[in-house]
């Protein structure tokens, strides 16, 4: 639904002219550089205090203040121009960097109406412990409204000639380094941050990209690779490669994995890091969960553990009456149809044996 609602705004305001293009810059400043702050002080007041008292901002962490747009400030013009410029590209829309000046982007802008600000009462949970809130349900009817205005929308821009830019640091007539200077000067003005120059800016553009963008695109490639002999199924283990890469440059190196370590359990029985017992049955008590694991495996279970939590341990009297219960009630905080539990054993004689992970399904 968020994805059809940002394409249906997207293409209600295609670029059809450089001065639209402007326009949208001139929006998308205000977005990035004005409004974007002010939500966040308004969650985050500048005298806002934490449970023990102190300042929510303070050192390193800087209060941020937003910018109003200043037509005679260059620095805000030229990101205008500079998104305006990369607008134009996308859009296939005629750009002349002789006639759009700095002072020409200017006097279009004073003419721009911007929305004014509202304050959404966005809420920004900073607790990392808080569990994402479930998704509402989709309403039918939005849903349509928004289906029949794509529909429409998808008529008025079918003579779209839309061109993808891939970033390039070393052609400033593209102006891919001067937004990225723009964006990171401006943040750093909300900051009350040292601004850098141009060079170095596009000195350490160009150092982050290749690393986020091409050894990210790189290891998802081989691992997919490796993935598919996997999906494939009974291909010996010869088959499959570890790869060491350096980009920089650059070597490839690639070699034979080595098997997984087998961990013996009793008699001729061993497992791996990668093996998981699994269990079925949501009815199941615990005891004959119990039972269960001696009947197919031999092994006397000594305790259960789920994380850090102990659900069982054999020489704890006050555990016994735990044995008649379901398994899946001894189990908290649960999300998944299934839990992986950590399970100890001994033999017949009473020595300890390892086992793998149990992996008991909370649904039939």
């Amino acid at each position: 639904m968020g994805v059809l609602k940002h394409t249906v705004k997207v293409l209600r305001n295609v670029p059809r002219s450089f001065e639209h293009c402007i326009e949208k810059a001139r929006h998308k400043f205000e977005l990035y550089f004005n409004h974007s702050i002010k939500l966040l002080l308004n969650a985050f007041p500048p005298d806002l205090r934490m449970k023990d008292g102190s300042l929510f901002w303070t050192l390193p962490k800087r209060p941020p203040v937003p910018l109003d747009f200043d037509r005679n400030n260059e620095e805000h013009v030229k990101f205008v121009r500079n998104t305006a410029a990369l607008f134009s590209t996308v859009y296939n829309i005629p750009f002349d960097a002789d006639f759009w000046t700095v002072e020409r982007v200017g006097d279009v802008c004073e003419g721009i109406v911007v929305p004014t600000f509202s304050n959404k009462n966005k809420n920004f949970v900073t607790d990392e412990s808080v569990k994402e809130a479930p998704k509402e349900e989709v309403n039918q009817d939005e849903f349509q409204v928004l289906c029949n205005e794509l529909e429409r929308l998808s008529g008025d821009v079918e003579d779209l000639d839309l061109i993808v830019e891939d970033f390039e640091k070393d052609d400033d007539t593209n102006y891919h380094v001067a937004f990225v200077h723009s964006c990171s000067t401006l943040r750093s003005l909300n900051y009350s941050i040292k601004t850098i120059d141009f060079m170095e800016t596009k000195r350490i553009a160009g150092k982050i990209i290749p690393a986020i963008a091409t050894t990210t695109a790189t290891i998802a490639g081989l691992v997919s690779v490796e993935l598919i002999k996997t999906i494939m199924g009974n291909l010996p283990i010869e088959a499959f490669r570890n790869t060491f890469i350096n980009i920089a440059l650059p070597v490839y190196g690639n070699s034979e994995p080595g098997p997984p370590q087998k961990i013996p359990i009793i008699g001729d029985a061993f497992y791996t890091i990668w093996d998981k017992w699994e269990v079925k049955g949501s009815e199941l008590t615990l005891e004959q969960f119990i039972a269960h694991l001696k009947e197919k495996h031999n092994l006397v279970v000594t305790g259960v553990f789920h994380n850090v939590v102990m659900i069982f341990m054999l020489v704890l009297p006050n555990h016994k009456p735990r044995l008649k219960r379901k398994l899946r009630d001894l189990v908290k905080d649960v999300t998944e149809d299934y839990v992986d539990l950590i399970v100890t054993f001994a033999d017949v004689e009473g020595k300890d044996v390892s086992g793998p992970t149990i992996r008991y399904y909370l649904k039939d």
